[in-house]
């Protein structure tokens, strides 16, 4: 049977070439600041295209300090990257997965920092059998531990999978031959099932998000409560499949599962989320949530992206470094498609070129605006931001004679670039 409702999918509009030809746009890994929202990049990833980000193929080797993901070139060929963290270099991209059958699949990676082990789960279609597997990222081949019996099928979407380094435990949310759902825990070392309690215990109820925090011992993850229409961060017992109500989270219309937007930070006891606020604002913002204490510490505007069809996706928190990562497909140059003359009809700069300052008209009052401007080389030497406002004095400042380059962000969507000269 076409087993498992997560085939191969990739993250389409990376590779949108009505807009941005793939010469034009990149892979980039980069370092998010969660209090800000502002991310940077570190180095670009030549000859990734495509990211595959259903089920779960990204995972964060804390010991070897490389971010570890399933992407695609430009002919769609599979590869397991190995990223340098600290630098950006690719240090292996063998072919991945490597199976006989195309029924077969390898999903749900998972780092275990305390035994340098990467691991996953791998359903064999000829025998009709889910395994469990380690696999080496240099070459991209797997190894059986065992089998897992009574496994039919791994729930994705939300992060259901999540690792013990403390105990070498592999946790996931899967269903039986029957249609019941399960939190499974396994033995790392051996493969064996130690427990797999029904989870949830109601079609009413559900828990996904999972997050294990070593330091304290304790498998957190996210539940909406139907009674109240509130998500909640919950602890949850991998044993009996209980999970308890620490607190309610930020109002939120939902949380983005997909592209990977929930992380954990260990050392500071940090919840990440991607969740989007109520209308009519309707932003999404990256929550980080204080799981002692259920406070909001911060939920910046998140991803801020100067240009369409950019993105910034799968979130990993390297808990040696205090480092939030991920990946972010832009432009190479903010010049690559743009236009000499606007052809929006949402703002008018005038006068063009200018000498001391020039005014942009909005074509209305904009809650939130930001303005970024690029020299030549595409390279940002300024980035304002302005509230509740339809028109905006751009001054000269100090800026040189020459041509320029403005992207005008409103309510945290781009309405268009125009080049600009100053005399």
């Amino acid at each position: 049977m076409d087993h498992y409702f997560q085939k191969f999918i990739l993250l389409g509009f990376l590779g949108f070439a009505c807009f941005f030809s793939v010469k034009a746009q990149s892979e980039y890994l980069v370092r998010i600041n969660p209090a800000s929202g502002n991310y940077s990049r570190i180095n670009r990833l030549p000859g990734v295209n495509w990211i595959t980000i259903q089920p779960n193929y990204t995972a964060f080797d804390e010991i070897n300090q490389r971010f570890i993901f399933k992407g695609a070139d430009s002919l769609y060929n599979s590869f397991l990257y190995s990223i340098d963290a600290n630098t950006g270099t690719i240090l292996s991209n063998p072919s991945f997965p490597v199976l006989d059958d195309p029924a077969d699949n390898i999903i749900e990676l998972q780092y275990d920092d305390s035994a340098n082990v990467l691991y996953g789960l791998h359903w064999d279609n000829s025998e009709n059998r889910e395994y469990f597997v380690s696999i080496n990222p240099s070459t991209g081949t797997h190894t059986l531990i065992d089998s897992l019996p009574g496994v039919n099928y791994i729930q994705i979407g939300p992060t259901c999978t999540t690792f013990d380094k403390n105990n070498h435990r592999y946790f996931f949310k899967g269903i039986d031959f029957e249609g019941f759902s399960h939190i499974y825990t396994i033995n790392a070392t051996t493969g064996q099932i130690l427990s797999s309690p029904t989870f949830p215990n109601s079609l009413l109820e559900d828990a996904s998000n999972f997050q294990y925090d070593n330091s304290l011992d304790k498998l957190f993850g996210m539940h909406k409560e139907y009674s109240d229409s509130l998500q909640y961060l919950v602890s949850i017992d991998p044993a009996t499949g209980v999970y308890a109500l620490l607190h309610s989270l930020p109002a939120t219309e939902g949380i983005i599962d997909a592209p990977h937007y929930v992380s954990y930070n260990e050392v500071d006891h940090h919840f990440y989320f991607l969740g989007i606020t109520p209308s009519p604002d309707s932003q999404s913002r990256l929550f980080t949530i204080d799981v002692t204490t259920g406070a909001c510490l911060s939920n910046p505007i998140f991803p801020v992206l100067s240009q369409p069809f950019e993105n910034v996706v799968e979130l990993h928190f390297d808990n040696s470094s205090s480092t939030l990562y991920a990946l972010h497909w832009g432009a190479d140059k903010i010049t690559s498609n743009i236009n000499d003359k606007v052809n929006s009809p949402y703002f008018n700069l005038s006068p063009n070129p200018f000498t001391d300052y020039s005014i942009l008209l909005l074509n209305k009052e904009y809650h939130n605006v930001v303005i970024f401007i690029y020299n030549s080389e595409g390279q940002q030497i300024r980035k304002e931001e302005f509230s509740n406002t339809s028109s905006i004095t751009l001054k000269k400042e100090n800026l040189s004679s020459g041509a320029y380059y403005i992207s005008v962000i409103c309510d945290h969507n781009q309405i268009g670039i125009q080049k600009i000269i100053i005399q």
